[in-house]
């Protein structure tokens, strides 16, 4: 290879590796200035209690062959605290195993009590989840409309901790937290809960605190009935038909508020399989809506702090094609760097050390939410150690997973059509899988992470080879990088599903 062809490609890996370095750190800073609108920003953090003038409520609970959990869903939500009279369960059940017989019978069940339950079965799964909401429309008697999914178990007295925020007649959407059943289950469940404890912490707290758009996170929250039908109602043209639906109702002066302590238990996946499916549906999902409402946005009448802070909001999931590109053009630069110094430092610009400033400063994000805002019943020292030890980890898989969701967005961006697949819950706070399942179907795993093993070993090798031949800007990402990937690898060995 020439000299001249050396500098081209440096100029341009450098260019790509400055685009993805700038908007990483662009994203970083986006947090950092939520965990400033969190702290600063007037949340709705006490419970109000029920005056006795209760509305008429509508439960509904979609299901897809959930066995495992169905009738322990069924049976938490008709132990409510609200009057007999008032309320109604649309148990919206599309399953082809034996949840239907199960449903079907606990509907028997609660008639017999006098509950006015009913189980809606469709016979063609048009539009997945939003497709059976949508259906079930027709049939709701409810002011009111609270929805949970399957693995999820609302205290008695949920509904009575959260009416009373709709109060103000601009209300259309209450959302609660969501707690975790199994966090520590194992160490894929305790990696999620911190994920998503800043999610229920700093980001949700933030946005609706300081007027921001907020969202539905498809349960363990309540919906004005008008408010649904106000926005255009459920539809089915992505695979997050919560987060599509609770921005079209902000659009139109809906408000969202988010209630950080009240808290709904639910199960976190357990194994690979069910993080994998949950995940691709979340990333592309979110590519889909940027797709959909971004424009719509920008032409609506919100303030442009609305909506610029929206479509920061909708493009999170794409962030991760930055940091793929972000580590596949360091690696060429690693060995630029080594071969000539002077020209590795003019096609970066000098940058290559930002995340050495703005990666601490995100850190604080996620070490307010997991030490400050979540766990509290632990002692402050063990909520440290758990953060000292899980964090890294968490970096590390979440820059393997750049692959994966990376894939999933540009699916979501290319309008190309997939099923939503459901993520299976297994009813039970620790992990079914026996040792010879997991041995069985070791091999078709690793199928499905090959260009994570082949990226472990070209990260692990450039961090070696710019170890030996500093200067080594890149060592301590691609060190990190290889790890992510290589524990990613051994997450698919350990937590395979019995589904495969």
């Amino acid at each position: 290879m020439t000299s001249e062809m050396i500098q081209i490609l440096a100029y341009l890996f450098g260019a790509a590796y400055q685009l993805s370095l700038g908007m990483v750190s662009l994203y970083c800073l986006a947090q950092v200035y939520l965990l400033v609108c969190y702290l600063t920003s007037k949340r709705k953090t006490s419970l109000l209690q029920s005056n006795g003038n209760e509305p008429f409520v509508t439960i509904q609970l979609p299901l897809y062959n959930e066995k495992n959990v169905a009738e322990r869903l069924i049976r938490c939500v008709m132990e409510m605290d609200w009057p007999k009279d008032k309320l109604q369960v649309q148990i919206l059940d599309d399953s082809t195993d034996e949840t239907a017989v199960i449903t079907k019978a606990l509907q028997s069940e609660y008639r017999t009590l006098g509950y006015d339950i009913s189980c809606l079965q469709r016979t063609v799964r048009g539009g997945y989840k939003a497709g059976a909401l949508k259906s079930a429309m027709d049939g709701v008697k409810g002011e009111f409309i609270a929805i949970f999914d399957a693995d999820f178990l609302p205290e008695r007295d949920f509904l009575r901790r959260i009416l009373p925020f709709f109060h103000d007649q601009k209300v259309g959407i209450v959302q609660g937290r969501w707690a975790h059943l199994n966090q520590n289950a194992t160490f894929l469940t305790e990696l999620q809960a911190m994920q998503l404890d800043v999610h229920f912490t700093i980001e949700q707290g933030a946005r609706s605190g300081s007027g921001f758009f907020s969202q539905f996170n498809g349960t363990a929250g309540v919906w004005r009935t008008t408010c649904i039908s106000d926005a255009g109602g459920w539809e089915a043209d992505t695979l997050t038909e919560d987060l599509d639906l609770s921005f079209r109702a902000q659009m139109k002066g809906w408000q969202c508020i988010y209630l950080e302590h009240l808290t709904v238990p639910a199960e976190l996946p357990s194994d690979i399989s069910a993080l994998r499916s949950q995940q691709y549906r979340w990333m592309k999902g979110g590519a889909e809506t940027a797709r959909k409402l971004i424009p719509a946005i920008w032409k609506s009448n919100v303030s442009p702090g609305v909506r610029l802070q929206a479509t920061v909001h909708l493009l999170a999931s794409s962030v991760f094609l930055f940091v793929l590109a972000l580590g596949l053009s360091s690696l060429p630069l690693a060995w630029i760097a080594s071969y000539s110094p002077e020209l590795f430092e003019k096609v970066t610009g000098g940058w290559t050390h930002l995340t050495v400033y703005v990666m601490p400063i995100w850190l604080v994000v996620y070490a307010y939410a997991n030490i400050v805002r979540s766990n509290l019943s632990q002692p402050l020292w063990r909520r440290i150690m758990r953060f000292a030890v899980y964090m890294p980890l968490l970096l590390g898989v979440s820059m393997a997973l750049a692959l994966h969701h990376s894939g999933a967005v540009i699916e979501g961006w290319k309008r190309k059509k997939t099923a939503f697949v459901r993520t299976p819950k297994t009813g039970s706070l620790q992990s079914k899988l026996s040792d010879s399942k997991r041995i069985r179907l070791i091999f078709s795993s690793l199928r499905l992470v090959r260009w994570e093993i082949i990226l472990t070993g070209v990260y692990l090798s450039t961090a070696v080879f710019a170890l030996l031949t500093p200067p080594h800007p890149f060592l301590y990402f691609h060190l990190l990088a290889a790890v992510g990937h290589l524990v990613w690898i051994l997450f698919h060995i350990s937590y395979v599903s019995d589904e495969g």
